[in-house]
């Protein structure tokens, strides 16, 4: 027993010490940005001012074992009434947007675990909120100009708010999981990206529906005995293709959304225009029905769901520093006692310190 106990100790000891040798001191990386906010309709009012403190830190501990994590940390004043919404409240709060440990054993192969953010820009009506879960990733190409991956992940699910983007876990029995596909095309007059995700939903619990019903979807009882109507598995599907000219670029990107069981659609179409190096213009339209997703799940930047409406943006950007205004206007597809339309006016300064 005591040899065996003695191996074990030099093992463990061997261990950290290849971990404390080969691991790498880590890249941080720090971004803070000044923002306001407003929301406006007769469900919810909102109107707040803040500044946030991002911090990225990521870095290898062996040879086939990485980490990278970002957090934030907002500090928030004004004011918030809402009928039963809290999606835009005032928050002083923090909030982990990726912290994940990474294995890759081999150069196409990756395995993670951790808390993972999806966040594809073409396709801003699917899950956009920090969550934790497994994930396995292979590269089947990999070249300069061409990329192609398979994917698949199991998270628990989070609900989706403008503090962050932090995801507060609402039940540990609730998970989706999801797996897909995704491309990229480089060459030098454009650039193709494309995207498809399967999604199914798991154990939504009464929270959840509680807090979705708000948002847009279609919700039975209340309180402990409040149900989604319906299942949650379907399809995204989203590309954009991004075209040169001299300093001017043009993206048109577009995105469908589809939940196989309520037959509930979404659909996106937008375009970016570089005008300058500096200035860019950004306009979206878009439908979202009832019960394309859990609208916990969707970013308050669009309403949730049961929304059709426009966003435009500006965009100017100087070395580091970054402008953004966003407007947002939404209408209620299905007429609904819990929603209204909506007006979102959102300005952001952001620069990398």
């Amino acid at each position: 027993m005591k040899i065996q106990q003695v191996r074990r100790l030099g093992l463990s000891i061997l261990v950290i010490f290849q971990v404390l040798t080969y691991a790498d001191t880590p890249e941080l990386d720090m971004d803070m940005s000044i923002y306001g906010f407003g929301a406006d309709s007769t469900q919810v009012y909102a109107l707040k001012g803040g500044m946030r403190f991002g911090v990225e830190a990521k870095g290898k501990i062996t040879k086939t074992l990485s980490y990278h994590g970002k957090m934030n940390i907002f500090f928030e004043e004004g004011t918030h009434t809402a009928l039963n919404n809290s999606s835009y409240a005032t928050a002083t709060t923090y909030g982990i947007e990726e912290a994940e440990v990474i294995w890759q054993p081999l150069d196409f192969f990756k395995f993670n675990i951790g808390v993972h953010l999806i966040d594809i820009d073409h396709a801003p009506l699917f899950i956009n909120a920090p969550s934790l879960g497994l994930g396995q990733t292979i590269d089947l190409v990999d070249y300069d100009n061409f990329e192609l991956t398979v994917f698949a992940r199991q998270n628990v699910v989070s609900v989706n708010s403008t503090q962050s983007r932090t995801g507060k876990i609402g039940d540990r029995a609730a998970y989706y999981m999801l797996g897909g596909i995704h491309s990229k095309v480089m060459t030098s007059p454009f650039n193709l990206y494309f995207d498809y995700n399967y999604f199914s939903y798991e154990k939504l619990s009464a929270p959840l529906a509680e807090t979705s019903r708000f948002r847009g979807n279609t919700v039975t009882g209340t309180g402990d005995s409040a149900s989604f109507f319906n299942d949650y598995k379907g399809h995204d599907i989203s590309g954009a293709i991004e075209f040169f000219f001299l300093l001017h670029k043009i993206k048109f990107f577009a995105e469908y959304l589809n939940n196989s069981e309520s037959k509930d659609t979404g659909l996106l179409f937008g375009t970016k225009l570089s005008l300058t190096k500096n200035h860019a213009l950004r306009f979206d339209t878009f439908e979202n029905e009832a019960d394309t997703l859990p609208a916990i799940s969707v970013s308050p930047s669009y309403g949730g769901t049961n929304r059709e409406g426009q966003r435009a943006s500006y965009i100017y950007n100087e070395g580091t520093s970054t402008i953004t205004i966003d407007y947002y206007k939404m209408n209620t597809i299905d007429s609904s006692i819990y929603q209204d339309d909506l007006q979102i006016l959102s300005l952001e300064y952001s620069m990398d310190v």
